[in-house]
């Protein structure tokens, strides 16, 4: 019935593409999608505080290894019950996050919806590598596992140094996690269902791929996620140190992004998001502090500046005083002579 009403049909298309989107391919997102502190590359790469954005296999290639939990579920019912219960979070997270427009995941350079679905993930996958040595009878020496390990960290330091932009880095970043995916999946899938003597060299190369898969994630997580992820806090804790240090005591201070000081001392500051409520209540609050006797300071990227200044703080005297290094800006409001 779904399938054959035109509303069923365009809510099908929509929860697939919004699938897709979160578990394969990030790319795929709308070109017209707002995102918040965001951009774009030219092939579509969703670009948050420098980096590229990955969805779930982009960043851990080897998701496709739950495939042998899943089979394994369908061909013994003994372990169907057991599989079932820990597959319900996952599937119930990707069906959440899938059904409404979060697909681009937050802001974090994976999908931070999709954390809690992780120890289910490992559990599963913990599950898929019994089959494999003990189903499959398959086993590789640690000096195997380290040679392919260390030829896998080769490549992908010599294919991200040799990348000078975000364009380029897509194809280590995005592309070579899903061709690794496509490839173990391939693998996997046969050596599984094709249960004859000849499916000893195959099932041999899914091992390898595997291998290669987690060390690719393991990359991935370190030496890209984090890197970017450090300097973003390092950059965010100099900014609010040097805020801190401008703010006078028993003062309002407005954020927006969600920016507050890391150091304060023994100043009492009150803080404000005026974007939880789209400046709602703004012009009040900031009248009210003021009115009060206490300076009202904020800091906001130049284009919220000018609508404060000209639609939101009429009777206010708006000053930016400061533009720090990340752009955006730092002033104090104070009322106007006439509105004193």
């Amino acid at each position: 019935v779904i399938f054959i009403t035109p509303q069923g049909q365009n809510f099908v298309k929509k929860y697939s593409a919004n699938a897709y989107l979160s578990v394969i391919d990030l790319r795929n997102l709308n070109p017209d999608a707002k995102l918040p502190s965001m951009s774009r590359t030219p092939r579509g790469g969703v670009v948050y505080i420098g980096a590229l954005k990955k969805s779930l296999v982009q960043s851990i290639p080897y998701l496709p290894l739950i495939l042998l939990a899943g089979i394994a579920a369908i061909r013994h019912r003994e372990h169907r019950s057991k599989l079932a219960i820990v597959a319900i979070v996952p599937l119930a997270f990707l069906g959440q996050y899938t059904l409404v427009p979060l697909g681009w995941g937050g802001l974090c350079l994976n999908l931070r919806y999709l954390l809690p679905i992780l120890p289910f993930i490992c559990i599963l996958c913990a599950y898929s590598f019994k089959i494999i040595k003990k189903d499959w009878q398959m086993s590789i020496s640690w000096l195997m596992i380290t040679l392919i390990a260390a030829s896998t960290i080769v490549l992908f330091f010599l294919l991200c140094r040799s990348a000078s932009t975000l364009e380029k880095m897509e194809f280590p970043i995005l592309i070579i996690p899903l061709i690794i995916a496509g490839v173990l999946t391939l693998t996997l899938v046969l050596g599984e269902l094709i249960s004859t003597e000849g499916t000893k060299p195959l099932r041999t190369i899914t091992v390898v791929i595997l291998v290669v898969a987690i060390t690719w994630a393991g990359l991935l997580a370190f030496f890209y996620d984090y890197r970017a992820h450090y300097h973003q806090r390092l950059a965010s804790y100099l900014t609010d140190l040097q805020i801190a240090n401008l703010l006078a005591a028993d003062s309002l201070f407005i954020s927006h992004p969600y920016l507050t000081p890391s150091i304060v001392g023994g100043n009492h500051i009150r803080i404000a998001f005026p974007g939880v409520d789209k400046a709602k209540d703004l012009s009040r609050l900031v009248t009210y502090h003021l009115k009060k006797g206490r300076r009202v300071f904020s800091i906001l990227p130049p284009r919220l500046w000018r609508d404060l200044e000209f639609r939101i703080l009429k009777a206010c005297v708006v000053k930016p005083e400061l533009t720090l290094s990340n752009g955006v800006v730092f002033g104090e409001i104070s009322l106007k002579p006439s509105s004193q």
